[in-house]
């Protein structure tokens, strides 16, 4: 460690004073974060259109690129990425841009904001300029949502960023200057974490941190970097008696058992493994026989547990539901009375089988086994693909059944609900009333899809939604579009003139008929 304790005290006081902002020395300077847009490029055809996505960021725009192409939880931006089936390289112009090589996709900052209240509020404007919340401007083809113009899946706004770096209450700071001495001695990774105290992973992190801007993105090329590659080869193997690694594995030892009495990482073991020609534990318990002892010893394990907790068969309360017969009752619309009747034990009962077996609620379990497929079979096995919740499955049902016009009433056939158990579920679902996700889901795309077939007054739109009264339309375009509404109101005219109602009218013509 660094033997100049007034020279970490400086460099301590260099970070306090670079704490509160992470773009300190960049061209955003002073602010807190950047709004960016992430554009599909459409470059191989499959899309009418380029689509968007707004995000927001306080770190490097070239990081978060790099985290939405190896990993995201939006799964219509995954698909968008899977469309080329390749690993992405990025290509940074400057700070404000970056693209994929082959300029699939690209990412540029658009905007700045000096706290996370501006960011919000300029990501929710950005949002509806590019009209990328899916959930406004959608279409449904084969059953399925297709985004007209973006991937965002919330309206944004107000959501504070993760904090990462030196803003993050989880940051460990270690000394560079000390790191990199370590390295150019040939430490290995396990003693860089020893030494540090921190974890293995954090030592990968910290050279991502300090070094990748260098091209330095792993231990090794840090070594070869910093002149230690020949101190680490120097300083040898660790020695692992491979008889008695061997003879450990014979015996169906655990990887935990394994380290300890040889006093070795588990990083060494595996590198022992692989000389020994085993990918993995697993496999050389294959190649040396030791895994019938060790699937005993698991078993055993698991007994033992069973039998300290009182839990599962071993429980001398337990009544068995067989999780066919189980499934097969609910899809035939048994409650958890009825099957607690038939198996002679309590509805507490029946749940928990249900939370064994598929880890969802009895009511969840209903949903699922009985009403969704009912609804639309093929459609709900591409949502379980997806790995959606059930709560998530619940919710993109309601948004269908919306869109393609139905009421509370007519949902609540589907569901075996009361009208009222109906509404109360879509609104805790949905986060709005039945009347307002009527609006958005049903109303709006088609108002939309009119103006954009020509449509230049309510009138024509009523006709061209067979709506008798065109008063009608204009009572939901003035609740949809209630914020632009305002924004056109002219004192000259009262407020719910025709004449105001045709300012309106006219904007959202030109809005929807513009190309971004």
């Amino acid at each position: 460690m660094s033997n100049n304790p007034e020279k970490e005290t400086k460099d301590e006081d260099e970070l306090e004073q670079n704490f509160l902002n992470v773009f300190t020395g960049s061209v955003w300077d002073n602010y807190y974060g950047v709004i960016y847009l992430l554009t599909d490029t459409n470059i191989d055809g499959a899309l009418p259109n380029k689509m968007y996505y707004i995000g927001v960021t306080i770190r490097k725009l070239r990081r978060r690129f790099l985290e939405h192409l190896r990993s995201t939880e939006n799964r219509y931006l995954e698909k968008a990425f899977n469309r080329y089936h390749k690993n992405f390289k990025v290509d940074t112009t400057n700070e404000s841009f970056s693209s994929t090589d082959g300029n699939e996709f690209t990412i540029e900052a658009i905007d700045t904001a000096k706290d996370f209240i501006e960011l919000g509020e300029k990501e929710i404007c950005f949002i509806n300029k590019y009209k990328t919340f899916i959930y406004d401007n959608f279409t449904l083809i084969n059953n399925e949502f297709i985004p007209l113009y973006g991937y965002n899946l919330t309206r944004g706004g107000y959501s504070r960023p993760a904090l990462y770096g030196f803003l993050s209450p989880r940051y460990i700071n270690i000394p560079r200057d000390e790191f990199k001495r370590l390295i150019t001695l040939g430490y290995r990774t396990q003693e860089l974490a020893s030494e540090f105290s921190i974890a293995l992973s954090t030592v990968h992190a910290k050279i991502i941190e300090f070094w990748e801007d260098q091209g330095i993105n792993n231990i090794n090329s840090a070594r070869k970097a910093f002149d230690g590659w020949e101190a680490f080869k120097s300083r040898g193997n660790i020695d692992v008696n491979l008889e008695e690694l061997i003879q450990m594995i014979e015996e169906g030892a655990f990887m935990h058992e394994i380290c300890d009495k040889l006093g070795v990482s588990k990083i060494v073991i595996e590198h022992r493994l692989k000389q020994l020609g085993a990918s993995d534990l697993t496999h050389a318990r294959f190649i040396f026989g030791g895994m019938g002892i060790y699937k005993i010893r698991l078993e055993n394990i698991y007994e033992e547990t069973l039998l300290k907790y009182n839990k599962g068969e071993l429980n001398y309360q337990y009544v068995p539901i067989p999780k066919n017969e189980l499934k097969v009752l609910i899809e035939k619309g048994f409650n958890e009375y009825e099957i607690a009747k038939k198996y002679n034990t309590s509805n507490v009962t029946v749940r928990t089988r249900v939370k064994e077996y598929w880890g969802i609620t009895f009511l969840e379990a209903i949903l699922l086994f009985k009403i969704f497929n009912q609804i639309d079979e093929s459609y709900l096995e591409s949502l379980i693909q997806d790995r959606l919740s059930v709560a998530d499955i619940e919710r993109l049902f309601y948004l269908k059944l919306i869109f393609k016009g139905h009421t509370p009433t007519s949902i609540s056939k589907y569901f075996g609900f009361t009208r009222t158990a109906i509404s109360n579920r879509i609104k805790k679902s949905l986060g709005m009333t039945f009347n307002d996700a009527q609006d958005i889901y049903f109303y709006k795309p088609r108002i939309i899809e009119a103006i954009k077939n020509g449509a230049r007054n309510a009138v024509d739109i009523a006709n061209l939604l067979d709506i008798k009264s065109h008063n009608t339309v204009v009572s939901h375009m003035k609740k949809i579009w209630h914020s632009e509404f305002l924004n056109y109101y002219d004192s000259d005219y009262p407020k719910n003139s025709p004449q105001h109602f045709n300012n309106l009218f006219h904007y959202l013509v030109r809005f929807y008929n513009e190309n971004i």
